[in-house]
């Protein structure tokens, strides 16, 4: 419960432009779903989307992998076609194409679409 509390505080930090602050609460919530749920888990692959959206707003390297981890995890538990999915591939697309990418930027919205 506790980690919910700080995974929903560090979006709403991140979507009020506050993404710095964000991390710390995300990286807290991270660590408690891992060691509660697992990482194989929804809420553990939902917090670390989060991280890589606020680390995509900082235009950081660290954002990559924790957006290509939680897309492995929420394929493997919904498949190609779900909308869960698909939001983590269209950002890994926005992520590249932010990091003057294009090509990578299309290969994930290939992905995506």
């Amino acid at each position: 419960e506790y980690a919910s509390l700080l995974n929903n505080l560090g979006k709403l930090k991140y979507l009020s432009g506050q993404a710095r602050e964000a991390i710390p609460m995300l990286e807290q919530a991270a660590v408690i779903f891992s060691n509660e749920v697992g990482k194989e888990s929804m809420e553990y692959a939902t917090v670390i989307f989060n991280q890589g959206v606020a680390w995509t707003m900082l235009k950081s390297v660290k954002a990559k992998d924790l957006l290509t981890e939680a897309s492995k995890i929420r394929q493997k538990k919904f498949g190609d076609a779900h909308p869960k999915f698909g939001e983590a591939t269209a950002r890994l697309a926005l992520y590249e194409w932010m990091m003057n990418n294009p090509k990578g930027a299309q290969d994930h919205f290939k992905t995506t679409f």
